[in-house]
């Protein structure tokens, strides 16, 4: 009815734009959970790192030279823009997946930044617990070695077993002497357990606007005794980290104006022409 089939593509048809708005204007009814709920209010903040000799090198090849050369000699060429983003955001999280999907762990500040944190009783030292979102698996098991080197008891949600999962959840809740959750930011399943937390860690970004909406309430929503909540944004600096973030940010804020217009009587018809 509104769109037409051009070749291997959908395009919306003339005139049926005006349709399409008016029909969402009638149907289209937003509350916002601070406007029904009693949430604590939130303090964000970034924490940048520098790259290593060892990450710029292997980051300027894959941005000028369109390809990958790991430290085992290897090459590989990257021939989509997507993949190359791809690759570049995975050296600023200081590894690298081959082709065969398997790992190489690159030497990155990243990581010393995110213990640095959890140790200086300025910063999360006195936390009794916090959750760390990541966007690759590759990631969170570096994270989850790290932390049970310097002691730290972790518990892992990542991967596509269901039991392991909920009993993780489960542990991070009802265990006191595990202090770290962390998991996959993409996982898209309610986590009550959660909200025995106050601060949430982003050690990566997906692209996924929602994957960032669905974490965000991961540690706030109905239930939540914190008088703070608190979201830490770890970037390496000069790489895709920041780009990301302030794609993610400018996306979330967009939707929160036109919902927030929806809201207080605002014509769909008049935010979008």
């Amino acid at each position: 009815k509104y769109y037409l089939r051009v070749d291997k593509g959908w395009y919306i048809r003339r005139g049926a734009k005006k349709q399409i708005v008016d029909r969402l204007a009638k149907l289209a009814y937003y509350v916002h959970e601070d406007d029904v709920l009693k949430l604590p209010p939130i303090r964000h903040y970034v924490k940048a790192c520098p790259m290593t000799g060892v990450q710029r090198r292997m980051y300027e090849k894959v941005l000028t030279e369109w390809e990958v050369q790991l430290r085992n000699g290897d090459t590989f060429d990257v021939d989509h823009t997507i993949v190359q983003l791809s690759k570049l955001k995975q050296i600023a999280s200081g590894f690298i997946y081959d082709q065969e999907k398997k790992a190489h762990y690159i030497k990155s500040r990243k990581l010393k930044l995110l213990m640095s944190l959890l140790h200086d009783n300025d910063e999360l030292g006195r936390k009794k617990k916090v959750v760390v979102w990541a966007s690759h698996t590759a990631e969170i098991e570096a994270i989850l070695c790290e932390a049970k080197k310097q002691g730290i008891r972790s518990v892992g949600f990542y991967g596509s077993n269901r039991r392991k999962k909920l009993e993780a959840r489960k542990r991070f809740r009802d265990y006191a002497d595990i202090r770290l959750f962390v998991g996959q930011v993409d996982s898209g399943v309610g986590m009550n357990e959660l909200i025995v937390a106050d601060t949430a860690v982003y050690y990566s970004n997906s692209f996924k606007v929602v994957s960032r909406q669905q974490s965000l309430r991961r540690i706030r929503r109905k239930g939540t005794r914190a008088k703070v909540i608190t979201y830490i944004d770890l970037v390496t600096e000069k790489t895709v980290d920041r780009h990301v973030l302030q794609s993610v940010e400018t996306k979330m804020a967009l939707a929160s104006f036109i919902l927030d217009a929806i809201k207080r009587g605002v014509p769909i018809r008049s935010l979008l022409t």
